[in-house]
């Protein structure tokens, strides 16, 4: 008996959405150290090979200027605050690399 066609290839192949960082750019982030924090970021992921896969996205405020400064790490949605240069290579680790 053979099988029908259909019924062999209906896998379905899940895409994980590609990675973005959002950046909070408004000058409270900026200056308390975001702009350094987007530097180490993208260093990282170059260090890793991996600027091409990672989207790093400016914004506007995210609302928790106390907090400052602010990130978010798509697609898993963890929000930073407080963010430093010493915390880039955590972030790629944790959210961006593979297997993460």
């Amino acid at each position: 008996m053979a099988k029908n066609k259909d019924q062999s290839s209906s896998k379905v192949s899940i895409v994980k959405p590609k990675a973005k960082v959002l950046f909070c750019k408004k000058s409270t982030c900026w200056k308390k150290g975001g702009k350094a924090a987007c530097e180490a970021l993208k260093a990282e992921l170059k260090e890793q090979g991996m600027s091409k896969q990672v989207e790093i996205k400016m914004t506007g405020c995210l609302k928790k200027c106390g907090k400052a400064p602010n990130v978010i790490v798509m697609p898993d949605k963890v929000v930073y605050h407080k963010i430093k240069r010493k915390h880039a290579k955590k972030i790629v680790s944790k959210h961006l690399a593979i297997g993460s």
